[in-house]
């Protein structure tokens, strides 16, 4: 795995004396123990943030579990896939659908 990401919410009271609870991210090693932060978010209602942290702390796996799974399907060519579609089968669908995410998470969307 490359990484692992975990979330973190905490309060902490400013020098205004105004209470804060940031949701973070923190990148973690093999042992859960917090390497560096990857983002924190203080905008919007809490559960929403934390809604959003947790799906962010999850990319890695499943960006990770999205590779595994297009890699069962690398025997195949594009136009092998392109034409069992063409054709009516949904069998590759799916699969199309994990590289576009792959893509698009890896950046190499276009």
């Amino acid at each position: 795995m490359k990484a692992k990401w975990k979330l973190d919410v905490s309060e902490f009271t400013l020098m205004d004396g105004k209470k804060v609870n940031p949701v973070c991210i923190y990148e973690v090693d093999e042992n859960d123990q917090e390497i560096e932060m990857v983002c924190e978010c203080y905008e919007g209602e809490y559960d929403d943030r934390v809604a959003r942290a947790r799906l962010i702390a999850a990319a890695p796996e499943l960006l990770e579990m999205l590779l595994e799974f297009a890699d069962e399907y690398a025997q195949y060519s594009d136009k092998d896939i392109d034409h069992e579609i063409e054709m009516g089968s949904d069998m590759f669908i799916p699969y199309k659908k994990a590289r576009a995410i792959i893509a698009k998470a890896t950046g190499d969307a276009k």
